[in-house]
């Protein structure tokens, strides 16, 4: 065998595997999105990415937002997991708009992934309110609920109830042990009270895979690939020596 037919097949090996590493891809960002559209609540949508984490990419797999801050803590991250979300305000019916439901602020979130692509969310978030309306100078009301979103892996429920009260408003004079008037003292009157149910629905949540996890297979292959690659050119170099 020639020296020159030996070094050409180095030359190609090497080549073929250098093409391989390139379309492998060991460091791979992954990044996701969802979104849902509600009759009364409008448009919500969210994003999550990472770079780092003991995902495999292999199977159904699920984590939570906190379990992938911490692999973070034990292991040095390139960058710190990023979840967001927006929702618009929830407007509560009943109310002078002070009162006005803002969610985004969840405990802690579950991701299901299926074969490295995000597959479902489990979220839960409950508000406690409780409102006034006097726009009439005769009554008031009170309104006091809850309102609660979640989603479910892949759809949401936003429910909620509130107790109304209405309250008639009149003055009565207040006077001293002597009968002199001091002032007009407010009195409430409850005339009538009821629940109400809040507008809200459920329905499907929208998954989007920009860049799903890495296989470690995938990882395996370009690691692999680059030691070939090394050892090649040591044997190339031995042989040309």
């Amino acid at each position: 065998m020639s020296r020159n037919f030996v070094k050409t097949g180095f030359l190609v090996g090497n080549l073929v595997l250098g093409l391989a590493v390139c379309d492998l891809k060991p460091i791979q960002a992954a990044q996701f999105s969802f979104s849902l559209a509600d009759d009364y609540l409008g448009e919500v949508s969210g994003s999550l990415s990472f770079k780092e984490s003991p995902l495999t990419g292999v199977g159904k797999e699920t984590i939570t937002l906190s379990a992938l801050n911490n692999y973070c803590n034990t292991y040095i991250c390139q960058e710190l997991p990023e979840f967001t979300t927006e929702f618009p305000p929830y407007y509560l019916p009943l109310s002078d708009g002070s009162q006005d439901i803002q969610f985004g602020s969840f405990d802690d979130v579950t991701f299901e992934f299926t074969s490295g692509y995000l597959t479902g969310i489990f979220l839960s978030e409950r508000q406690n309110f409780t409102s006034f309306e006097g726009r009439d100078p005769r009554f008031v009301s009170e309104t006091e609920g809850y309102l609660e979103f979640s989603i479910n892996r892949d759809t949401y429920d936003l429910s909620g109830l509130a107790t109304v009260k209405r309250y008639q408003l009149s003055f009565e004079p207040v006077f001293d042990d002597d009968g002199n008037y001091l002032y007009d003292e407010e009195v409430l009157t409850l005339i009538e009270e009821f629940d109400l149910v809040l507008p809200g629905g459920s329905g499907e949540v929208e998954f989007s895979t920009t860049e799903p996890v890495p296989e470690p297979l995938t990882i395996l292959g370009a690691m692999t690939a680059l030691s070939f690659g090394s050892m090649f050119k040591r044997k190339l170099s031995k042989f040309n020596s």
